[in-house]
């Protein structure tokens, strides 16, 4: 009976470190959405600057640096320091990962130079 119970409590025991991965891994995957969320927010803020500065171009008007281009790289900024927390958040969850402080991307734990921006580790 003491087998049994040993092989009981190291399958509950398994299960549980599963059950523990398995949440850790589906939270993982919720920031990685969410960063790809605010990366693609980040995207149409630009594109909506662009067509502003088009149009003051196409206008012949003097561009202003000012109001709804101000405010929309004001968020982009906001958005963008988000981002590197949401990262480097997602890096110390990581076992195997880091956060490469000059580019904001997460990398393999060990690795010397960045593969995505070249900084060194």
């Amino acid at each position: 009976m003491g087998k049994i119970n040993s092989l009981a409590s190291k399958i509950v025991d398994s299960a549980g470190a599963f059950k523990n991965k398995t949440e850790e891994f589906i939270r993982n995957m919720d920031s990685k959405m969410e960063i790809d969320r605010i990366e693609n927010e980040i995207e149409n803020l630009y594109m909506d600057i662009g067509e502003m500065v088009c149009k003051y171009f196409d206008s012949g008007e003097k561009l202003s640096l000012s109001g709804d281009i101000t405010e929309k790289y004001k968020k982009i900024q906001m958005l963008k320091k988000g981002i590197l927390n949401k990262k480097r958040i997602l890096s110390n969850t990581m076992r195997d990962a880091v956060y490469c402080e000059n580019c904001g991307e997460i990398i393999q734990r060990g690795t010397r130079y960045c593969p995505f921006c070249g900084n060194r580790l």
